[in-house]
């Protein structure tokens, strides 16, 4: 089976234009053991791109740190919310809660710096975006909500 090398579409061995996109199909003839003629595109090596499946590693990284991140600021607002309205809190509560926002932190900023290049490298490699898609979205609103917890910290302290 031969495939478009613009667009991936599936063609017949007499096609000379691609039906989905009109691309051009450079077509060899080659000789195999049996003596039979057959026809392979020139985009015969994109095929095994095109039909891969695989998310990039620093899209998937990404995603598990967003994951992560999300995970610790939900931690936060329970312990946030249980010592809320208590006149005296432990010191080992208050060490817990800032190493949670630490880890927080710098979960979510990491998720960022690898959903960036781990989107633009899944899109240059033609994998599918759906991972690197939601990671990019979930570590931008990660990194949102830390802005706007240390706008808040910022402003209280004031």
């Amino acid at each position: 089976m031969n495939f478009c090398p613009k667009c991936g579409n599936k063609l017949n061995e007499n096609d000379r234009f691609c039906s989905n996109c009109g691309e051009e199909v450079v077509i060899k003839a080659t000789n195999s053991s049996a003596g039979k003629d057959f026809f392979n595109s020139t985009c015969a090596p994109n095929q095994q791109m095109i039909n891969n499946t695989n998310t990039h590693p620093l899209a998937k990284a990404s995603f598990i740190l967003s994951l992560v991140s999300i995970g610790m600021f939900v931690i936060i607002f329970i312990i946030f919310g249980i010592y809320y309205n208590e006149e005296s809190v432990d010191s080992g509560i208050i060490l817990l809660l800032g190493g949670t926002v630490l880890i927080g932190m710098l979960t979510g900023i990491a998720s960022l710096g690898t959903a960036i290049p781990g989107f633009i490298l899944t899109k240059k490699r033609n994998h599918p975006k759906k991972i690197a898609i939601t990671a990019l979205v979930l570590s931008i609103i990660v990194c949102t909500f830390i802005m706007i917890i240390y706008v808040i910290a910022e402003l209280r302290s004031a």
